[in-house]
């Protein structure tokens, strides 16, 4: 991609193309609409209109506005008409640790155990985690999954975590109604359950991460965590348990995790300014979106708003171990840069499926609970 007889190319600005028709450029730039019906490419010099009719070659991804591109071609009538385009190359996540080897940039408290350390309670300790998402506790179908998904663990070695991902419930919670109450009993009655099987009551890890229909917030992301009068009742019954906002970042041993609840495919496929070549992998391209870009939700402010002051939250750099993007989607697992990323599906559509992740081989293996 953007190869030229096998030589290295510059890249060029924008102001630097005045005056110089016909010539072939390579530019790095954010694509927007500044007009209606046409596309823009903004660096910090200035902006271009783009031609991207003809477009003969496009590396994986989806490219929205507000999206980081490398775009190829010439100019010609003060319009770049765009030959290739794709994404900017990700940085490993080697690469970034040993520019900033002393630096924490994943965030959280530092462990004073070395990473040899880490590593051997890893090796320890491979129960794996158990990863749901869409659990819908207002509907007894997922209940009884849920019993059953606990049974079958108790006659092992309990799971390192259980990390559950919302919605948790099937409808939109409205302040102010029935809602409230119900909500609470729902969490209650999954604590209730859950303390019936000691071992994974007491040895397992519970992190809860909120989905939209989950109280509260204002719709922007992040989302806080949910209130604790939703959830004090619960948290009694367990001995480790976690509720976060959404997006979240797990530090496990030498493991960093992100964990994000979005329907972000269809949400970036709807917001598209090119279609990504037919016969190709949907799930890659997002992921491989995601990571290029840095950033879980590479949208416009008017598409989906974030707040300024917290959009640390929602980058993804450097690169993770695991990154969780928890979709109404099918269930996938791709592998991209050295990170696994899986989205688990909807435990509650009816198939119950989930995802299991084994920190020491890095892999993940697709289940779902069969049903009754």
């Amino acid at each position: 991609m953007f190869s030229d007889h096998n030589r290295f190319r510059t890249l060029s600005t924008i102001d630097s193309l005045q005056g110089r028709e016909g010539e072939r450029f390579l530019l790095l730039g954010m694509l927007a609409q500044l007009e209606e019906g046409k596309l823009f490419l903004e660096d910090r010099a200035g902006s271009i209109e783009l031609d991207v009719t003809n477009v003969g070659k496009r590396a994986h991804g989806l490219f929205t506005e507000s999206s980081f591109v490398l775009v190829d071609g010439c100019v010609e009538d003060g319009v770049l008409r765009v030959d290739e385009i794709g994404l900017p190359p990700p940085e490993s996540r080697d690469v970034t640790r040993n520019a900033f080897p002393n630096v924490n940039l994943f965030g959280g408290s530092p462990s004073l155990r070395t990473e040899v350390q880490l590593r051997e309670i890893e090796v320890a300790t491979d129960n794996g985690m158990v990863i749901l998402s869409d659990v819908w506790l207002d509907q007894p179908s997922t209940m009884r999954a849920l019993r059953v998904l606990f049974d079958g663990f108790s006659h092992s070695a309990p799971p390192i975590a259980f990390i559950f991902i919302g919605d948790f419930s099937s409808r939109p919670f409205v302040a102010g109604s029935g809602d409230t109450t119900q909500y609470r009993d729902n969490m209650t009655a999954l604590g209730q359950l859950i303390s019936e099987f000691p071992d994974i009551s007491r040895s397992s890890h519970f992190v809860f991460v909120p989905g939209a229909n989950d109280p509260w917030g204002s719709g922007a992301l992040p989302k806080p965590r949910i209130a604790e009068y939703f959830t004090k009742r619960l948290e009694s019954r367990l001995s480790h348990v976690t509720f976060t906002t959404n997006p979240c970042r797990i530090k496990y041993c030498a493991h960093e995790i992100v964990v994000f609840r979005e329907d972000l495919l269809k949400r970036i496929r709807r917001n598209c300014v090119l279609e990504p070549e037919e016969g190709t992998d949907v799930a890659k391209h997002l992921v491989r979106t995601i990571i290029d870009q840095g950033h879980l939700c590479p949208l416009p402010q008017r598409i989906r708003p974030v707040y300024w002051a917290y959009d640390h939250a929602m980058r993804v750099y450097p690169v993770p171990d695991v990154l969780v993007l928890a979709d109404r989607f099918d269930a996938y697992s791709v592998n991209y840069e050295k990170c696994h990323c899986v989205n688990p599906g909807e435990f509650s559509s009816g198939e119950f499926s989930f995802f299991m992740y084994y920190p020491v081989s890095r892999t993940s293996q697709y289940s779902k609970i069969p049903k009754s």
